[in-house]
C-alpha cells in the first residue's frame, strides 16, 4: 500500500505540474525598526483553498485504499496494452470520485464566476506575521525579526494583474505597521512573477527595496504549455519522481530505471486524465493563462478562449504577456535604475516533469526563470560556443556553466544571477549552500554580485540530500577540473537529520572526449561524510 500511495504521490505531482478585519497590533522590538521589512510570496498552488471554511486544495490520497490503487495500476496497464485510455479516466473517475469532487470546488466558469465559495482565505499584514515554512525562511526571519516578516497571501488561480494590485495594498499596510520606507520581496515560483508584474505596474512609486527572484516564470515556462498542449506533453517520470521525492520527504529507489525503460506512453494516460479531470477545472484559472510564455499564448488562446466569452481573462493575461512579460528587460532595466536591488536564483539540469527535453528544476524552465540562453535538457553547448553577451556589458566576464549548458551573458540579469545545476524546483529549503545564498541575499547588502564572493559563483552544484552524493575534484567545486587534478572527493549529502542513510559508491565513470573508463572504488559513505581518493593509482590498477 505503501508503494501505491508514492505512485499515486508521483502521478499527482505531474498532474499538478501542469496541471481585512482589524486585530490587536504587537509592539515591534526596536531592533527591527531599523531593518527592511520582507514579504514573502509563495508559487502556484502554495496557499490552501477553502470552500465555506472547509480546505478543499492541495487534495490528500490519505483516503485511498490499497484495493483502489491496484485498480488504478490495472487500468493503465490496460490502457497501455490496449493504446486506449478510457478505461483509465472511468476507473480514476471512480476511485478518486472524493478527492476530485474536492478539486471540482476551485474550479472557475467561463464566465468567470464560482459555483462554490472557494477562495484562499487572504490576511491583511497585522495578521500576517512571520513565514518559517522551511530551513531558508526560519533563518529569514530569525536575522530580520518575527514581526519584521510577512506573508502575502493570495488566490493563485486570479489574474495576477490583479494579484498585484492586491500586493500593493498589502505594501501599503506594511509600510504603515513597520514604519519602514520600503520593502524587500522574496517571490518564490509564481510568487516572483507576482513580484516582477508589482514592479511593472507600482515599481515606481518607490515602494520596494530589494527583490529576490527564486526558480520564478518570469518569461513563462513550458510546463504550463504542456498542460493545454498535448502536442508538448512529454512525460519525465524522472524529473517527477525528483519532484515527489522531495514533497514526501524521501527517494525514490527507481529513478536509475525511467532513463533505461521507455515510458512515452504515460504521455497519452496523462493526457487522458488532465484532459478529463484537470482542464475542465483549471481551463479559466488566470495565473494558467499568465504562465504560458509568450510563444505558446496566440495559440493556446486561439484553440481555447472565445474572444466575447472570455473578453475577461483575455484582457487581463493580453496586459501580462504584452506589458509585462514581453517587456521584462525594460522593467528589470527600470528597477535597477531606480535603485532597487534585484537578484535571481535558479534550479537546473532536472527536466521538467511534463517537458522532459527542456532545461529546468523540474517545474520551471531554466530560460524561463533567468532569460538565459539554454541547451535542452541533458544536451551542451559544443567546444566552440561563444557566450552570446546580449545584456552582459562585459566581455571579460565567464558566464558559461561548467556543465556548459547555461549560457548566463544572455540573463536578464547577468551580474545577479546564481544557478543551483541539479537542484530541483523545491529542493533550495533543504540544500545548505541554497540556503546560505538566500539568507545574504534577503538579510543584507554585502553580496552585491556573483563576483563579490568566491563562497557563492555563479554556478554550483546542488547538494540537496536528494541528489545522494557529490563527487568533485580535489578541492574544486563540483563541475571544475584542472590539468593536474588527481584526487576525487566523494561527498554522502544525507544529514543526521534527515533519513541518515549510508551510501556505498561502487564505481564511477570518468568521460573524456569519446573515451569513458571505469574505477571501481566500493566505498562506503556514512551520512554528511566525505573521502578523497587518488585516481591515479587506481587508473595503474
Amino acid at each position: 500500500m505503501k508503494l501505491i500511495k508514492k505512485a499515486l504521490s508521483v502521478l499527482l505531482c505531474v498532474v499538478i505540474v501542469l496541471s481585512g478585519t482589524s486585530i490587536l497590533s504587537f509592539a515591534r522590538p526596536e531592533s527591527e525598526d531599523k531593518k527592511m521589512p520582507l514579504i514573502f510570496i509563495s508559487g502556484f498552488t502554495g496557499n490552501s483553498l477553502y470552500c465555506d471554511g472547509e480546505h478543499v486544495f492541495p487534495p490528500s490520497f490519505d483516503g485511498i485504499t490499497k484495493e483502489q490503487g491496484v485498480r488504478l495500476v490495472k487500468s493503465l496497464l490496460r490502457g497501455f496494452l490496449s493504446r486506449n485510455y478510457s478505461d483509465l479516466v472511468k476507473t480514476a473517475g471512480e476511485e478518486l470520485s472524493e478527492l476530485l469532487d474536492e478539486f471540482k470546488k476551485s474550479a472557475v466558469n467561463p464566465d468567470g464566476t464560482q459555483d462554490y465559495n472557494t477562495d484562499a482565505r487572504k490576511r491583511p499584514a497585522n495578521r500576517s506575521y512571520g513565514f518559517a515554512f522551511g530551513t531558508a525562511e526560519r533563518k529569514i526571519e530569525d536575522a530580520l525579526g518575527y514581526y519584521n516578516t510577512f506573508d502575502f497571501v493570495y488566490d493563485w488561480r486570479d489574474s495576477l494583474v490583479d494579484v498585484a494590485d492586491d500586493l500593493d495594498k498589502f505594501i501599503d499596510d506594511v509600510l504603515r505597521l513597520t514604519g519602514a520606507e520600503n520593502v524587500a520581496i522574496f517571490g518564490y515560483s509564481l510568487g516572483g512573477q507576482v513580484a516582477a508584474t508589482y514592479l511593472r505596474f507600482y515599481g515606481s512609486l518607490g515602494k520596494v527595496g530589494k527583490v529576490v527572484f527564486v526558480n520564478s516564470p518570469l518569461l513563462g515556462t513550458k510546463s504550463d504549455a504542456a498542460t493545454l498542449d498535448r502536442d508538448q506533453l512529454d512525460v519525465s517520470i524522472s524529473s517527477a519522481l525528483r519532484l515527489a521525492s522531495f514533497l514526501n520527504g524521501e527517494r525514490y529507489p527507481f529513478e536509475w530505471l525511467t532513463e533505461k525503460v521507455g515510458i512515452r506512453f504515460l504521455n497519452r494516460a496523462i493526457g487522458a486524465i488532465l484532459d478529463a479531470y484537470v482542464v475542465p477545472v483549471a481551463l479559466y484559472w488566470g495565473s494558467v493563462w499568465d504562465m504560458l510564455p509568450l510563444e505558446d499564448y496566440e495559440p493556446m488562446k486561439k484553440q481555447y478562449l472565445d474572444e466575447k466569452e472570455q473578453k475577461w481573462l483575455i484582457e487581463k493575461s493580453d496586459k501580462l504577456h504584452y506589458e509585462v512579460m514581453a517587456k521584462m528587460p525594460e522593467i528589470i532595466d527600470s528597477a535597477l535604475k531606480q535603485g532597487i536591488s534585484l537578484s535571481s536564483i535558479t534550479c537546473t539540469d532536472c527536466g521538467i516533469a511534463t517537458a522532459r527535453k527542456v532545461n529546468g528544476d523540474c517545474i520551471v524552465s531554466a530560460h524561463g526563470s533567468s532569460g538565459a540562453n539554454c541547451t535542452d535538457n541533458g544536451k551542451h553547448f559544443s567546444a566552440n560556443y561563444k557566450q552570446l553577451n546580449t545584456t552582459c556589458a562585459d566581455p571579460s566576464h565567464s558566464h558559461i556553466s561548467p556543465d556548459r549548458m547555461i549560457d548566463a551573458s544572455s540573463a536578464l540579469l547577468p551580474e545577479n544571477s546564481w544557478y543551483i545545476i541539479g537542484e530541483g524546483h523545491c529542493q533550495y529549503d533543504e540544500d545548505d549552500y541554497a540556503v546560505a545564498l538566500l539568507e545574504k541575499l534577503m538579510t543584507g547588502d554585502s553580496l552585491k554580485d556573483v563576483h563579490t564572493d568566491p563562497a557563492f559563483p555563479q554556478f554550483r552544484y546542488g547538494s540537496s540530500y536528494i541528489n545522494q552524493v557529490g563527487v568533485r575534484f580535489g578541492d574544486r567545486e563540483m563541475g571544475y577540473v584542472g590539468t593536474g587534478d588527481d584526487k576525487i572527493t566523494l561527498e554522502n549529502f544525507d544529514c543526521e537529520y534527515r533519513k541518515s542513510d549510508d551510501i556505498n559508491v561502487k564505481y564511477v565513470k570518468i568521460r573524456n572526449g569519446l573515451l569513458t573508463r571505469r574505477i571501481n572504488i566500493n566505498s562506503l559513505l556514512k551520512p554528511g561524510e566525505t573521502k578523497t581518493i587518488n585516481i591515479r593509482k587506481l587508473f595503474k590498477m
